[in-house]
């Protein structure tokens, strides 16, 4: 018994096998998206706290202020 490949078989195996490869790719893209809109999000959050702290350190007074009217 002899087995015996055609170039058709050849090709479409090749196909296939890209096909594979490529899917595999996608899922790791969409991953790396949702992880690249995490990352954006932590990093738009320290943003605006360090924003909100060196408002703080600059106008201390007016904390101070504001602290004694509440009182």
């Amino acid at each position: 018994m002899t087995l015996t490949i055609s170039p058709e078989n050849v090709y479409i195996s090749i196909i296939v096998f890209l096909m594979v490869i490529q899917i595999f790719q996608w899922k790791k893209i969409d991953s790396l998206k949702s992880e690249i809109d995490s990352i954006w999000a932590q990093i738009q959050t320290l943003t605006v706290n360090v924003a909100a702290e060196l408002l703080k350190l600059k106008h201390p007074k007016s904390d101070e202020a504001s602290k004694k009217e509440k009182s």
